[in-house]
Protein backbone atom coordinates (compact mmCIF):
# COMPACT_ATOMS: atom_id res chain seq x y z
CA UNK A 1 0.00 0.00 0.00
CA UNK A 2 2.68 2.56 0.84
CA UNK A 3 4.44 1.78 -2.45
CA UNK A 4 1.22 2.21 -4.41
CA UNK A 5 0.52 5.44 -2.55
CA UNK A 6 3.95 6.75 -3.46
CA UNK A 7 3.37 5.93 -7.13
CA UNK A 8 0.02 7.71 -7.12
CA UNK A 9 1.44 10.76 -5.40
CA UNK A 10 4.38 10.82 -7.79
CA UNK A 11 2.03 10.62 -10.78
CA UNK A 12 -0.09 13.42 -9.42
CA UNK A 13 2.94 15.55 -8.77
CA UNK A 14 4.31 14.84 -12.24
CA UNK A 15 0.98 15.65 -13.83
CA UNK A 16 0.69 18.82 -11.81
CA UNK A 17 4.19 19.89 -12.76
CA UNK A 18 3.46 19.15 -16.45
CA UNK A 19 0.21 21.14 -16.31
CA UNK A 20 1.99 24.00 -14.56
CA UNK A 21 4.80 23.92 -17.13
CA UNK A 22 2.26 23.84 -19.97
CA UNK A 23 0.44 26.80 -18.45
CA UNK A 24 3.71 28.74 -18.23
CA UNK A 25 4.54 27.92 -21.87
CA UNK A 26 1.05 28.94 -23.02
CA UNK A 27 1.32 32.24 -21.18
CA UNK A 28 4.74 32.88 -22.73
CA UNK A 29 3.37 32.01 -26.19
CA UNK A 30 0.43 34.40 -25.73
CA UNK A 31 2.84 37.11 -24.61
CA UNK A 32 5.02 36.56 -27.70
CA UNK A 33 1.92 36.78 -29.93
CA UNK A 34 0.87 40.02 -28.25
CA UNK A 35 4.39 41.45 -28.65
CA UNK A 36 4.44 40.46 -32.34
CA UNK A 37 1.03 42.07 -32.99
CA UNK A 38 2.15 45.24 -31.24
CA UNK A 39 5.37 45.32 -33.25
CA UNK A 40 3.45 44.90 -36.51
CA UNK A 41 0.91 47.57 -35.60
CA UNK A 42 3.64 50.01 -34.52
CA UNK A 43 5.63 49.40 -37.70
CA UNK A 44 3.17 51.49 -39.70
CA UNK A 45 2.34 51.27 -43.41
CA UNK A 46 4.58 49.38 -45.81
CA UNK A 47 6.47 50.96 -48.72
CA UNK A 48 3.75 49.73 -51.11
CA UNK A 49 1.01 51.26 -48.97
CA UNK A 50 2.83 54.60 -48.86
CA UNK A 51 3.48 54.56 -52.62
CA UNK A 52 -0.17 53.78 -53.33
CA UNK A 53 -1.33 56.57 -51.02
CA UNK A 54 1.22 59.04 -52.37
CA UNK A 55 0.54 58.49 -56.08
CA UNK A 56 -3.23 58.44 -55.52
CA UNK A 57 -2.96 61.94 -54.05
CA UNK A 58 -1.41 63.42 -57.22
CA UNK A 59 -2.86 63.67 -60.74
CA UNK A 60 -1.27 61.65 -63.52
CA UNK A 61 0.81 63.40 -66.22
CA UNK A 62 -2.05 63.84 -68.69
CA UNK A 63 -4.48 65.17 -66.06
CA UNK A 64 -1.91 67.58 -64.66
CA UNK A 65 -0.84 68.84 -68.11
CA UNK A 66 -4.47 69.36 -69.09
CA UNK A 67 -5.11 71.44 -65.96
CA UNK A 68 -1.95 73.49 -66.49
CA UNK A 69 -2.77 74.04 -70.16
CA UNK A 70 -6.25 75.33 -69.29
CA UNK A 71 -4.75 77.76 -66.80
CA UNK A 72 -2.00 79.08 -69.07
CA UNK A 73 -4.27 79.41 -72.08
CA UNK A 74 -6.94 81.34 -70.24
CA UNK A 75 -7.75 84.75 -71.73
CA UNK A 76 -5.66 87.17 -69.68
CA UNK A 77 -4.77 90.70 -70.69
CA UNK A 78 -1.00 91.22 -70.90
CA UNK A 79 -1.42 94.55 -69.11
CA UNK A 80 -3.82 95.63 -66.34
CA UNK A 81 -3.74 99.24 -65.18
CA UNK A 82 -0.12 99.48 -66.27
CA UNK A 83 0.89 96.23 -64.53
CA UNK A 84 2.60 93.86 -66.99
CA UNK A 85 2.05 90.11 -67.06
CA UNK A 86 5.55 88.62 -66.97
CA UNK A 87 5.09 84.98 -65.98
CA UNK A 88 2.87 81.91 -66.19
CA UNK A 89 3.75 79.12 -63.80
CA UNK A 90 2.04 75.85 -62.88
CA UNK A 91 3.55 74.72 -59.59
CA UNK A 92 2.09 71.66 -57.90
CA UNK A 93 -1.62 72.27 -57.42
CA UNK A 94 -1.36 76.03 -58.05
CA UNK A 95 -1.38 78.19 -61.11
CA UNK A 96 0.63 81.40 -60.65
CA UNK A 97 0.52 84.66 -62.59
CA UNK A 98 3.34 87.15 -62.04
CA UNK A 99 2.80 90.86 -62.64
CA UNK A 100 5.45 93.59 -62.68
CA UNK A 101 4.67 97.26 -62.12
CA UNK A 102 5.05 99.15 -65.37
CA UNK A 103 5.75 102.82 -65.96
CA UNK A 104 3.07 105.00 -64.40
CA UNK A 105 1.39 102.09 -62.57
CA UNK A 106 0.73 102.12 -58.83
CA UNK A 107 -0.79 99.88 -56.19
CA UNK A 108 -3.97 101.97 -56.10
CA UNK A 109 -5.17 100.14 -59.22
CA UNK A 110 -3.65 96.73 -59.65
CA UNK A 111 -4.42 93.07 -60.44
CA UNK A 112 -5.56 90.83 -57.58
CA UNK A 113 -2.84 88.95 -55.77
CA UNK A 114 -0.11 89.09 -53.15
CA UNK A 115 1.94 92.29 -53.30
CA UNK A 116 5.71 92.11 -52.80
CA UNK A 117 7.34 94.15 -50.02
CA UNK A 118 8.78 96.64 -52.52
CA UNK A 119 5.37 97.12 -54.14
CA UNK A 120 6.62 96.26 -57.63
CA UNK A 121 5.49 92.62 -58.05
CA UNK A 122 2.16 90.85 -57.66
CA UNK A 123 1.78 87.08 -57.40
CA UNK A 124 -1.71 85.83 -58.21
CA UNK A 125 -2.42 82.19 -57.33
CA UNK A 126 -5.22 79.97 -58.59
CA UNK A 127 -6.14 76.31 -57.99
CA UNK A 128 -5.24 74.05 -60.92
CA UNK A 129 -7.59 71.24 -59.96
CA UNK A 130 -10.16 70.48 -57.31
CA UNK A 131 -9.89 66.69 -57.06
CA UNK A 132 -7.96 65.17 -54.17
CA UNK A 133 -7.99 61.49 -55.17
CA UNK A 134 -6.58 60.13 -58.43
CA UNK A 135 -5.55 56.79 -59.92
CA UNK A 136 -2.60 55.19 -58.15
CA UNK A 137 0.28 53.72 -60.13
CA UNK A 138 3.89 52.90 -59.39
CA UNK A 139 6.43 50.22 -60.23
CA UNK A 140 10.10 49.40 -60.10
CA UNK A 141 11.93 52.73 -60.01
CA UNK A 142 14.78 51.56 -62.26
CA UNK A 143 12.30 50.41 -64.92
CA UNK A 144 10.43 53.72 -64.82
CA UNK A 145 13.75 55.57 -65.27
CA UNK A 146 14.45 53.44 -68.35
CA UNK A 147 11.03 54.28 -69.77
CA UNK A 148 11.68 58.01 -69.30
CA UNK A 149 15.10 57.64 -70.97
CA UNK A 150 13.41 55.91 -73.92
CA UNK A 151 10.80 58.70 -74.07
CA UNK A 152 13.62 61.25 -74.11
CA UNK A 153 15.34 59.53 -77.02
CA UNK A 154 12.11 59.19 -79.03
CA UNK A 155 11.24 62.88 -78.65
CA UNK A 156 14.84 64.15 -78.89
CA UNK A 157 14.37 66.01 -75.63
CA UNK A 158 17.26 65.75 -73.16
CA UNK A 159 16.00 64.85 -69.70
CA UNK A 160 18.06 65.40 -66.55
CA UNK A 161 17.36 62.86 -63.80
CA UNK A 162 18.71 63.02 -60.26
CA UNK A 163 18.09 60.64 -57.40
CA UNK A 164 16.29 62.69 -54.79
CA UNK A 165 16.57 62.39 -51.06
CA UNK A 166 14.41 59.54 -49.92
CA UNK A 167 11.00 60.80 -48.90
CA UNK A 168 10.14 59.60 -45.39
CA UNK A 169 6.44 59.16 -44.77
CA UNK A 170 5.43 57.87 -41.36
CA UNK A 171 8.85 56.28 -40.96
CA UNK A 172 8.70 54.38 -44.27
CA UNK A 173 11.25 55.15 -46.97
CA UNK A 174 9.81 56.14 -50.37
CA UNK A 175 12.52 56.24 -53.09
CA UNK A 176 12.11 58.77 -55.89
CA UNK A 177 13.90 60.40 -58.83
CA UNK A 178 13.56 64.03 -59.87
CA UNK A 179 13.54 64.94 -63.55
CA UNK A 180 13.52 68.12 -65.60
CA UNK A 181 13.61 69.05 -69.27
CA UNK A 182 13.22 72.08 -71.52
CA UNK A 183 11.44 72.28 -74.84
CA UNK A 184 10.86 74.95 -77.47
CA UNK A 185 7.47 73.46 -78.39
CA UNK A 186 4.21 73.34 -76.48
CA UNK A 187 4.78 70.75 -73.69
CA UNK A 188 1.06 70.07 -73.27
CA UNK A 189 0.95 67.89 -76.38
CA UNK A 190 3.70 65.63 -75.02
CA UNK A 191 2.52 62.27 -73.71
CA UNK A 192 4.22 61.19 -70.49
CA UNK A 193 1.65 58.51 -69.65
CA UNK A 194 2.80 54.92 -69.43
CA UNK A 195 5.65 55.61 -67.00
CA UNK A 196 4.59 54.15 -63.63
CA UNK A 197 4.95 56.53 -60.69
CA UNK A 198 5.70 59.61 -62.84
CA UNK A 199 4.12 62.86 -61.71
CA UNK A 200 4.64 66.29 -63.29
CA UNK A 201 5.02 68.95 -60.61
CA UNK A 202 5.89 72.12 -62.49
CA UNK A 203 5.73 73.72 -65.94
CA UNK A 204 6.46 77.33 -66.81
CA UNK A 205 7.57 79.64 -69.59
CA UNK A 206 11.24 79.78 -68.77
CA UNK A 207 12.43 82.98 -70.39
CA UNK A 208 9.53 85.13 -69.21
CA UNK A 209 9.62 83.74 -65.69
CA UNK A 210 13.40 83.88 -65.28
CA UNK A 211 13.97 87.15 -67.15
CA UNK A 212 10.93 89.31 -67.91
CA UNK A 213 12.93 91.43 -70.36
CA UNK A 214 13.93 88.54 -72.61
CA UNK A 215 10.48 87.67 -74.00
CA UNK A 216 9.41 84.23 -75.22
CA UNK A 217 11.49 84.10 -78.36
CA UNK A 218 14.61 82.37 -77.01
CA UNK A 219 15.50 78.70 -77.24
CA UNK A 220 13.66 76.25 -74.99
CA UNK A 221 11.20 78.72 -73.43
CA UNK A 222 9.30 75.95 -71.60
CA UNK A 223 10.66 74.11 -68.62
CA UNK A 224 8.97 71.02 -67.13
CA UNK A 225 9.93 69.16 -63.97
CA UNK A 226 8.56 66.35 -61.89
CA UNK A 227 9.28 63.22 -59.90
CA UNK A 228 9.09 59.46 -60.34
CA UNK A 229 8.06 57.38 -57.33
CA UNK A 230 8.82 53.67 -57.19
CA UNK A 231 10.45 50.88 -55.28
Amino acid sequence: VPYTFILVVSALLAGGFYAYHLKIESAALRQREISLRNALSNRGPSVDQNLAHLTAGLPGPREWMRACSSFIRQPVSPSVDGWLLTGFDCDGSRGVLTWQRGEGADIGSRPEGMLSTDGNTIISQHALYSNSVFSSDYGILAKSKEKLTYWSQLHHIPVIMTVSKVDKRKGVLVPSVNFTFSTASDPFSLNLDGIPGLRVTRAYIKNIYDDPTSGIGGLDPWKVSGVIYGK
